[in-house]
């Protein structure tokens, strides 16, 4: 390494280790005086963050408890609203089809019969005659 590298990495690094002793030493201090200045004994001050651990893991759980209750709750309304769906679509697929069915069956029976359609023949007819694609209506006005 150069120098001015060197120097540049010692410059940055320099101040790491006393930061941490620093913390270390602080930490210690720190532990000291809240052992000497408690207001319990060790046992009391234990038993009580456990009683608070204990409180806090059933809050936790019961949080859980509701969250998974939700989703479940949420996927049985999906089911219903899919299924619900669903039949609704069965039910206008089977009108739609029984409407094509009784329409091919009436074309068929004019078919047989030789009836058409008066005014789609008519309108047909008149297209036909004038190569448009005006309404009959509008060819007659303007004839």
């Amino acid at each position: 390494m150069s120098s001015n590298k060197r120097n540049t990495y010692e410059n940055e690094n320099s101040g790491v280790a006393p930061f941490l002793w620093g913390v270390l030493a602080g930490g210690l201090v720190g532990a000291a005086f809240a052992l000497l200045f408690a207001p319990k004994p060790g046992t009391d001050t234990r038993r009580d963050l456990r009683f608070r651990l204990d409180d806090m893991t059933d809050s936790i759980n019961d949080l859980i408890n509701k969250a998974t209750g939700n989703v479940q709750e949420f996927k049985n309304e999906s089911r219903d609203r899919g299924a619900r769906v669903v039949d609704a679509a069965r039910t206008k697929a089977s009108d739609l089809i029984q409407n094509a069915d009784r329409t091919i069956a009436e074309a068929r029976r004019r078919a047989q019969n030789g009836e058409a359609s008066a005014p789609n023949a008519e309108g047909a007819e008149q297209r036909n005659n004038t190569n448009t694609d005006l309404p009959p209506d509008a060819i007659n006005d303007a004839l």
